[in-house]
């Protein structure tokens, strides 16, 4: 069915927004359970990685843009693995696993599967998600929702986004959304940096960047290799792990959550969106990831790391003071910490 009302589009927009925050987990653990993260192979994983957080902004904006409110940092937005991949048909389900090729081939590629040329748009029930954001184009198109687009709350600012290895500025960075025009080139990037169409295999007019599809597909075929993986569990919970290593994967929850957290604020009429994006790149690379690859030198038995779990971790007060006060308790068990535990207490006490 096609999308008829306003309303109904908002409905899809914060779909797009769940399924991004689905894929996103899931590229992150098996990028955080390679051993050495300075490869190619991590690095190719984390240039997804980064543009599926551009790919949310952007779905941020469409909703400010077209009327609608946006919402990451939820339980109904976070997901708890495994799941199927929702709406996608035939059902796919998502999970946290150890990088191999066997996942990348299987569950990667099927989420970044490119349509055909001239596949119908699909709305509701969809088989790839060029296919579904195809739907969303048609229906903005139509609808044209453009009335109250509330740029100064938008995530826009080209200086807010910087490519990194493995991707380039010319496949689409930021784009506030203000009218059909702005829109459809939102929906572009996302499409063409994902998917794409077809065996169209590059995303930037150079052909220096590859499709999602593509970069996962040079993992898959060994022609970068995925090398040594660290014996993550596949879809942990924090309480799979032993007691003293519970309060460190609690701290890389509540840092992940903080990221969401953050986004949703930057959204926020009044919102200080350079201090913000401070804390938005600052949690995201300097702090969660330290703490990710540390979890995974922890030992929790039966031949088994620690990990990330990426659960929904609930502030009942102020996040960053939240968030200091449980690293502050991590440092007499987990010395290792201390670099990232000082970080932290500097950034936000």
């Amino acid at each position: 069915m096609p999308i008829e009302t306003v309303n109904e589009l908002h409905s899809h927009l914060r779909l797009a927004g769940i399924v991004e925050l689905t894929t996103i987990p899931t590229y992150l653990y098996a990028m955080y359970s390679l051993d050495d993260p300075s490869s190619d192979a991590a690095k190719l994983i984390r240039s997804v990685a980064v543009e599926e957080m551009l790919h949310l902004a952007l779905v941020g904006n469409l909703l400010l843009g077209t009327g609608g409110e946006p919402k990451f940092y939820s339980p109904d937005s976070i997901p708890s693995y495994p799941l199927a991949l929702p709406h996608h048909i035939p059902e796919t389900i998502v999970s946290l696993e150890p990088c191999s090729r066997d996942i990348i081939r299987d569950l990667f590629m099927v989420i970044e599967q490119p349509a055909d040329v001239g596949a119908p748009p699909e709305a509701d029930e969809f088989e790839t998600l060029g296919q579904f954001y195809a739907a969303i184009e048609e229906a903005v198109k139509r609808l044209e929702p453009f009335d109250n687009p509330r740029l100064e709350r938008q995530l826009s600012d080209p200086a807010f986004y910087n490519p990194v290895k493995f991707d380039t500025a010319d496949s689409g960075g930021l784009v506030g959304i203000h009218d059909c025009d702005t829109a459809l080139e939102a929906m572009e990037i996302i499409i063409h940096q994902g998917e794409g169409v077809g065996d169209h295999r590059y995303a930037d007019p150079d052909h220096r960047e590859l499709t999602h599809y593509y970069k996962f597909e040079q993992l898959a075929e060994g022609t970068v290799d995925i090398g040594l993986v660290r014996p993550v569990m596949s879809n942990p919970h924090v309480t799979d792990f032993p007691p003293y290593i519970r309060p460190v994967a609690t701290l890389a929850n509540a840092l992940y959550s903080f990221v969401l957290w953050v986004m949703d604020e930057i959204y926020a009429p009044g919102a200080d969106a350079n201090a913000l994006i401070s804390d938005l790149y600052g949690s995201m690379a300097g702090l969660l990831g330290p703490v990710a690859h540390y979890l995974t030198t922890l030992d929790v038995g039966g031949d088994y790391v620690a990990s990330p779990t990426f659960e929904f971790y609930e502030f009942s007060g102020d996040p960053r003071h939240e968030i200091v006060g449980i690293a502050r308790g991590l440092t007499e068990d987990h010395p290792g910490l201390e670099p990232v535990v000082h970080q932290i207490v500097k950034r936000w006490s």
